[in-house]
Parts: structure tokens; sequence; C-alpha cells
């Protein structure tokens, strides 16, 4: 498999995006343990900050120590999918038309199975949160690499 070779700023770019998506990923986590530790200011500040991003539902969400995450199941998997595919980018790795056919047939199929009546566990959100995650990545890397003319992404 060929690797891609990213430049400079485009290193720089995915490290910032990384850390960006790492804030959302330690702060889902990290709320309930501020929580448990009688750290209500802090918890309460990234439970706020993480809110404009996510609806937060409690019983779509996972509990740590008797406290709800910041952010929902599925939040937390797309967090996670989003920041797995940053590291794979980095490491030179090529997201093809498939690649991208796949994650979004795995990331609608849940909310597909939700209309027709199944009702998923929070397990199976996070899943096909993490699906979800990968697919947005490749979004934007593909539509860039379909412009300028080039097969794989």
């Amino acid at each position: 498999m060929n690797r891609i070779k990213h430049s400079a700023a485009a290193k720089i770019f995915l490290v910032l995006l990384g850390l960006y998506t790492l804030f959302f990923v330690a702060g889902g986590i990290l709320t309930p343990i501020f929580a448990h530790f009688r750290n209500f200011e802090a918890a309460g500040a990234l439970y706020e900050i993480l809110g404009r991003s996510c609806q937060q539902d409690a019983l779509r969400s996972f509990w740590i120590t008797g406290y709800q995450m910041a952010v929902c199941a599925r939040c937390f998997g797309a967090y996670i999918g989003f920041l797995t595919s940053i590291i794979l980018a980095l490491s030179g790795r090529q997201f093809g038309k498939t690649m991208f056919i796949i994650f979004a047939v795995l990331a609608l199929g849940e909310k597909a199975a939700e209309f027709a009546g199944f009702e998923g566990n929070n397990y199976i959100r996070l899943i096909s949160g993490c699906f979800l995650g990968c697919f947005l990545f490749i979004i934007p890397l593909l539509a860039i690499k379909i412009f300028k003319g080039v097969k794989d992404v």
C-alpha cells in the first residue's frame, strides 16, 4: 500500500485537529471523574462546553462512578473514530471510496435500524459513533481528491 506524504502544513493541521478532538474525548471521560471527586465547578464547565455539540441524553450516555459522561455514547464514539482517523492519516494511511462506503453503511445502519423499530444500546451507539467519526473525517478528504481528480484518498 502506498503511503501519503503530507506537507508540513497538513501535518500541523492534523495535529491541531487531533488535539482539539482529544479535548472532547478526554473531557467526556473526565467530567464524571471530576464530579466524583467533588470538583463540580470543573465538571459543570466541561459539561456545559461539551453540551454545545451533544444532546447529552442520560439514557444514551455512559455513566462513570455514578455520574453521566458529558457526551452521549454516539458522540463519544464519533470523537474516538475521528481521532483514530487523524492518527491513521498522520501515519500516511490512504482512505479511498471503498472505505467511505463501508463507514457510511456502518455509521448509518444503526440509525436505520432505530427507524425500523430496533432500539440499540449504548455499546451499539458507541460502535456506530466510531464509524460515524471515521466517515465524517473521510468526507472532506474525498471531496478534495475528487475535485483534484485523484483516485485514492
